[in-house]
């Protein structure tokens, strides 16, 4: 990952998601038996992965949020505390450096069990964009189709079960 450190799980894949392509070799610097190795690893897809990085192939290029978002469920809202028709894309993860890092959005943290399945939640929801709603993450990301690099929009966000207003400033996505 170069020189980009890695504080917890949703940072690399974050990155991964935002930085590399499938069939891409990498080098990542681990920590095995408290010494340092470096290790070459060649991504592949990931398996009915539902969540999606938000980001649109837009006139000026590839426009990057630095988010990995999934459209809430009836039980995410409820593990959330939010109406179980709640529409709106969960922030999975928050890419550092990115333009939704810089405009603080905050990334799933909390543990529960949903049908089974062990499942971050916590963070926020973002239900609107540019005043136009999100029921999924196919409308954020139809939003970043037609968006420019440098335009700053303002994100309606559930934080906390209260909604918010956040200015995020978009950028080109990096091409590493």
């Amino acid at each position: 990952m170069g020189s980009q450190p890695v504080k917890a799980f949703g940072d690399l894949t974050a990155y991964l998601a935002l930085n590399t392509q499938v069939s891409q070799t990498v080098s990542l610097t681990i920590l095995r038996q408290g010494k340092e190795e470096i290790v070459r690893v060649t991504l592949a897809a990931r398996p009915s992965s539902t969540p999606q990085p938000a980001q649109g192939n837009s006139a000026s290029g590839s426009i990057q949020l630095g988010i990995t978002g999934t459209a809430i469920t009836p039980e995410v809202a409820k593990a959330m505390n939010l109406p179980s028709d709640q529409k709106g894309v969960l922030v999975k993860q928050v890419a550092i450096g990115s333009p939704a890092d810089r405009a603080g959005l905050r990334s799933s943290y909390k543990p529960v069990d949903i049908n089974g399945r062990r499942v971050l939640v916590g963070g926020d929801v973002i239900v609107a964009v540019g005043g136009q709603t999100v029921a999924r993450m196919s409308d954020l990301q139809a939003f970043l189709r037609q968006a420019q690099s440098g335009q700053q929009v303002t994100f309606t966000l559930l934080r906390d079960g209260k909604q918010v207003k956040v200015e995020v400033t978009l950028s080109k996505a990096s091409s590493q």
